[in-house]
């Protein structure tokens, strides 16, 4: 697939600023992740709404994701002979349903304060205006192409719950460690002094 040049709007250049290394923009989605966007990608990516004053807050706790739709075995395949994801990472077909699309999301860093060792309908009261919790192919898609662009590990103390179940439980990411990126499902019902709760606004 031919790749179309583009230029970054002035939107972007000055999100890149605000954000410094916490920006995941366009070049670097197709320069970590193998992505091809379309005309009508780059037309979608070309503004960004969120306003300047919640970037200013966000820049050092979030990191700005311009997200295409590629599912959890295409970022697989796109980073093959990488060692990102962990041998035992638990993977299903299903996940191809996260996909995503082309958009602009603030992801977490970290773990929502005070969200470990909670059940997940506990977790979910933390969250805070206009925050959301994110799909696990949002967290893989932020965590692995964010560590391709800067080497910076993140979540890698930790275990955060995302939207996604599979057929019985609650999925969770985190560990990015020297091993890769650990992926599995675990109780919502119970409390794991480990696991926190992911965000995004």
């Amino acid at each position: 697939m031919d790749t179309i040049l583009f230029k970054e709007t002035r939107a972007q250049k000055d999100s890149r600023k605000i954000m410094g290394k916490n920006f995941f923009g366009i070049k670097e989605a197709v320069r970590c992740l193998g992505v091809h966007p379309t005309r009508e990608d780059l037309a979608n990516l070309s503004k960004i709404y969120y306003p300047r004053d919640l970037l200013e807050k966000c820049k050092d706790t979030h990191i700005l994701v311009a997200t295409f739709p590629l599912c959890i075995a295409d970022i697989r395949e796109a980073t093959k002979g990488k060692p990102v994801f962990h041998y035992n990472a638990y993977f299903q077909s299903g996940y191809s349903e996260g996909a995503g699309r082309v958009r602009w999301i603030l992801v977490r860093k970290t773990s929502v304060v005070d969200s470990r060792n909670k059940k997940f309908k506990e977790q979910e009261t933390l969250l805070g205006h206009r925050e959301y919790i994110p799909t696990l192919q949002v967290m893989v898609y932020t965590i692995i192409g964010h560590f391709l662009s800067t080497n910076e590990r993140l979540f890698s103390n930790e275990l955060v719950r995302v939207s996604t179940t599979d057929a019985y439980y609650r999925m969770h990411v985190g560990y990015f460690r020297s091993e890769g990126l650990m992926i599995n499902d675990d109780d919502e019902e119970k409390p794991y002094y480990n696991i926190g709760l992911s965000s995004a606004i």
